[in-house]
């Protein structure tokens, strides 16, 4: 789980950077490559979960989102 962790960790604060960057409209060129290797991110970040992640033990119809009730 920590690779799982460590890659939405890494994927968040690329996106919380990219946004403070938009808001500021200072470094455009920084904003045009981080908005070109943003597709990277979330695909990595996609294949960490899928490659690490751990699968519910519940099916769709037992629960449709995994809630612990």
């Amino acid at each position: 789980m920590k690779v799982v962790n460590l890659a939405i960790g890494i994927a968040t604060s690329y996106l919380i950077i990219y946004t403070l960057l938009c808001a500021t409209d200072t470094a455009i060129p920084l904003i045009m490559l981080m908005f070109s290797l943003s597709p990277l991110v979330v695909i990595g970040m996609v294949y960490a979960v899928i490659r690490h992640g751990k699968p519910s033990n519940h099916t769709f119809e037992e629960r449709f989102y995994e809630d612990d009730y």
